[in-house]
C-alpha cells in the first residue's frame, strides 16, 4: 500500500496529460458497448495504441464522438488535462456525479458520498481492472465531476470493498462553466 500523502486530491501528484491519452482511457471504459464489428475493426488501436499517431488518434476520437458526441460537446474547449496520481477513498467527499436527469437530484447536490444513499450501485468488479475514471472541475480545488466511471466510483464509495492501491485518474481543468458540473448551473441561478 502506498504511504498517504496529503488529504485532498490537490495535494495528490499532477503531471499534464494529453488529450489523445483522456479519449483513449474514454474509449476503454466503454468499449465493451461497441459493436463487434466495430471492435474487430479497430481493436488493435484500442488495445495497442501509438499514442501521438496522426490517424490513429483522429479515428479514437472519431470512434468516441460517435457514441458519446453529446457530452463532449459540453466540455469547455479550453480544458487542460492532467493524469492524477493517486485517487483515494478520501477523495471521494471532493467527487460530484454528472450533471445529467438520470444522476442529479438537488436533495444532495450530486456529492457521491450522498448519491450512494439514494442510489446504491453493485460493485461487479475490482477496481484493479477498472478504465481510468474521467473527472472535471475548475481548479485543483475541486470540487470535481465524474464525467467518466459515475457507476463504477458509486459502487465503490457504496461498497465495504478496500481500495488496496489508489487509482489513477484523468482530471480536466477550465475556468469556462461545463454543463455536466452542476455547482455552475446553481451559481447562474
Amino acid at each position: 500500500m502506498l504511504p498517504v500523502k496529503g488529504l485532498s486530491l490537490a495535494e495528490e501528484l499532477w503531471e499534464p496529460a494529453n488529450l489523445n491519452v483522456v479519449v483513449l482511457a474514454f474509449l476503454k471504459a466503454e468499449w465493451n458497448e461497441y459493436t463487434e464489428d466495430i471492435k474487430i475493426q479497430y481493436s488493435k488501436i484500442i488495445e495497442s495504441p501509438t499514442l501521438g499517431d496522426v490517424n490513429e488518434d483522429r479515428i479514437r476520437s472519431q470512434l468516441l464522438a460517435a457514441r458519446r458526441g453529446p457530452l463532449l460537446s459540453h466540455i469547455p474547449s479550453n480544458t487542460s488535462w492532467f493524469m492524477v496520481s493517486h485517487l483515494r477513498r478520501q477523495h471521494f467527499s471532493e467527487l460530484l456525479v454528472i450533471n445529467h436527469s438520470h444522476w442529479t437530484s438537488s436533495e444532495d447536490r450530486n456529492e457521491l458520498l450522498k448519491v450512494v444513499s439514494r442510489r446504491p450501485e453493485p460493485l461487479k468488479s475490482h477496481p484493479r481492472s477498472w478504465a481510468t475514471p474521467i473527472l472535471w472541475g475548475h481548479s485543483k480545488a475541486g470540487p470535481f465531476t465524474i464525467l467518466e466511471g459515475n457507476h463504477r466510483l458509486t459502487a465503490l464509495a457504496s461498497s465495504a470493498e478496500t481500495l488496496e492501491y489508489p487509482l489513477v485518474a484523468y482530471i480536466g481543468l477550465a475556468q469556462s462553466k461545463c454543463h455536466w458540473h452542476l455547482p455552475d448551473h446553481e451559481q447562474s441561478g
